[in-house]
């Protein structure tokens, strides 16, 4: 066949041919495994820790990770892996990777060797630049290294760093580092606090020595009257339950209100603690303290939340509905509460 045949019958087939657009970037719901396998040694992973309960994973699902355009930015030419932080694959994943906070999301190399995490989520643009930090090497831990040594004085560098020394289980040179934010109090003591007793809770699974650490940090007085205050208690009683001591646990709740003369703020913390555990303390007491927290407090939207929460869980979902239709009124932005109103029943 004549060369400029060829030429005309291969722009008509390319012409009559349907147009197949580019399918948009998924995740994969395995494992970290899973996903390197199907990376095939070529190709990064992206790795999402988060849970239901979390309000700010709420945030970046729904600002982010639910739409294509901020999907396709987060993925690229990446796999995406996708894991709960209460499955067994998130506490496997949260032991070995030293998973702090959530959400968290972990880019690791085609090898499965980590180049860096972006902690939290501080709004879109500063997710998905912190993203592209990470992609061009600007978080490695040589990096955070550097820049805590090149200014010793900036105690944010310095617990990055530490951070980075515990997620690859450089555990006494972490500690060293936290030990010295931990002293000068304030904002920079109540995060390098957060740290260090959420690595001995979460990671090593030291209920007790996780309670010991937030309540030696509560009676220090550095943190009196302030919200760091507030959530070490919290803390410290998330690590008695896991250290299966329920009465202790509570005991901290109720010294709390009994201590202030407004107990609106243990209350709330009561409540969400109870939500939280509702499968060990049960929806009764629950919804209990929820409601004693909202005759104190009925414009918190938060309250409205958690006692929609604990009325599905006991089937009263015309209830719920109510609730969480009352958390959206007074909180209109939070995807949190969206995010539960949209799902069933």
């Amino acid at each position: 066949m004549p060369n400029t045949l060829i030429s005309i019958v291969t722009l008509g087939i390319l012409l009559s041919a349907p147009t197949v657009s580019a399918s948009p970037p998924e995740w994969i719901h395995g494992g970290i495994s899973e996903g390197l396998k199907l990376s095939q040694g070529k190709r990064s992973l992206i790795v999402q820790v988060s849970a239901p309960w979390c309000s700010p994973c709420n945030q970046l699902e729904r600002e982010i990770l639910s739409t294509r355009s901020g999907l396709a930015s987060v993925l690229q030419d990446s796999v995406g892996v996708r894991i709960s932080f209460d499955s067994e694959a998130g506490q496997a994943a949260t032991r070995k990777y030293g998973i702090l906070a959530i959400p968290t999301t972990i880019i690791l190399d085609p090898k499965g060797a980590e180049l860096g995490r972006v902690e939290g989520y501080p709004g879109r643009d500063q997710y998905l630049q912190a993203l592209r930090d990470v992609r061009r090497g600007k978080r490695t831990l040589a990096i955070l290294e550097k820049r805590a040594k090149a200014k010793p004085d900036d105690w944010d560098r310095q617990i990055d760093w530490a951070q980075a020394l515990l997620a690859r289980n450089k555990e006494s040179d972490a500690r060293r580092i936290l030990e010295g934010a931990m002293s000068v109090g304030g904002p920079v003591g109540g995060r390098a606090t957060r740290v260090w007793g959420r690595w001995l809770l979460r990671v090593q699974g030291k209920g007790d020595q996780a309670a010991t650490h937030f309540l030696r940090a509560i009676e220090s007085g550095l943190y009196q009257g302030t919200p760091d205050e507030n959530g070490f208690r919290y803390w410290a009683a998330k690590a008695h339950h896991v250290d299966k001591q329920s009465e202790k646990a509570l005991a901290i709740f109720e010294r709390w209100a009994k201590a202030i003369d407004d107990p609106k703020t243990p209350l709330l913390y009561l409540a969400d603690f109870l939500v939280q555990h509702v499968d060990h303390y049960g929806t009764k007491a629950a919804e209990q303290a929820i409601r004693t927290a909202l005759s104190l407090n009925p414009k918190e939207g938060w309250l409205h939340y958690l006692l929609a929460k604990t009325l599905r869980a006991r089937g009263d979902t015309a209830d719920a509905r109510t609730a969480i239709d009352k958390a959206i009124t007074l909180q209109p932005k939070k995807a949190i509460y969206r995010n539960f109103s949209e799902a069933s029943p």
